[in-house]
């Protein structure tokens, strides 16, 4: 009973970091790419009150959360994949209790 418990608990869990990392991920990339367009249309030019140094900054804080974005998700299909062997072992000893 306990290890359906926390079979349950683990898919739960496992499903809830799945969506919600994914809505996170949209989100993010989303900023990051009207960043990137607003970056990239001034290039050559300049944003009112911005000098060439502060746009150069932001292209580099653009490029610099797009790495920390694939950490991130590297870390996360790590615990992902952490967690569905978990939910696999418990799976298996479940099937093999009810043998």
């Amino acid at each position: 009973m306990k290890n359906e418990r926390t079979l349950r608990t683990l898919h739960h869990r496992a499903h809830t970091l799945q969506n919600e990392t994914a809505r996170k991920f949209n989100f993010t990339a989303g900023a990051l790419k009207n960043i990137g367009n607003i970056l990239f249309s001034h290039e050559g030019g300049s944003i009112e009150g911005l000098t060439p140094g502060d746009i150069q900054g932001l292209c580099l804080a653009v490029e610099s959360l797009g790495e920390y974005l694939e950490h991130l998700s590297a870390d996360l299909e790590l615990e992902g994949g952490f967690i569905l062997e978990k939910i696999e072992e418990l799976e298996a000893q479940k099937s093999t209790a009810n043998e």
